[in-house]
């Protein structure tokens, strides 16, 4: 690990630390220089997880928070006309470009990934969590729309007013 990953590697954990949002380490991994999982928001009923990583020799950090749609969803989902489909994908990756953030789809397996890069030279407490904050934002919004353009008149009960953290299964 150089210097500086090394020097990074002790001040966002040292920020996670302090903030309470500190979960674990991730074990090494050949291609990174270091990664926490940490639970946002702190002390809050239901977090997400979102992992942190330094990829090796990079001199930025990788916000990522990964969202594994529920069997019950997915249920849901799969009935749906395709073209609610279509709707609710383009509307998360709208939202996800309006954002300036970037995102992984895996549509066959209901799974997506909301990623945000931050590099060392901009490297601030405030920047750190902002970053933070952007993918975790983005991430219930995307829930809501998932609750509006899919779950909305299903003949699940409650599904269509069921928003928030606890609406699909997260990493």
């Amino acid at each position: 690990m150089s210097k500086t990953a090394r020097d990074v590697a002790e001040l966002v954990k040292d920020w996670a630390i302090e903030e309470g949002i500190m979960s674990k380490k991730i074990p090494p991994k050949e291609e990174l220089e270091f990664g926490f999982e940490l639970k946002f928001p702190p002390s809050a009923p239901f977090q997400k997880g979102i992992a942190l990583v330094c990829p090796k020799d990079k001199d930025f950090l990788v916000f990522q928070l990964g969202t594994q749609m529920n069997p019950e969803h997915a249920t849901i989902m799969k009935e749906s006309p395709p073209e609610k489909q279509v709707k609710f994908y383009s509307k998360l990756k709208k939202f996800v470009y309006q954002q300036n953030l970037l995102y992984n789809l895996d549509i066959p397996n209901l799974r997506w990934a909301i990623i945000d890069q931050l590099h060392f030279d901009g490297l601030t407490k405030n920047a750190f969590f902002t970053s933070l904050r952007k993918v975790f934002n983005t991430s219930l919004y995307i829930d809501q729309i998932l609750a509006e353009n899919i779950l909305a008149g299903s003949s699940s009960p409650n599904e269509s007013s069921r928003t928030g953290p606890r609406s699909s299964l997260y990493m």
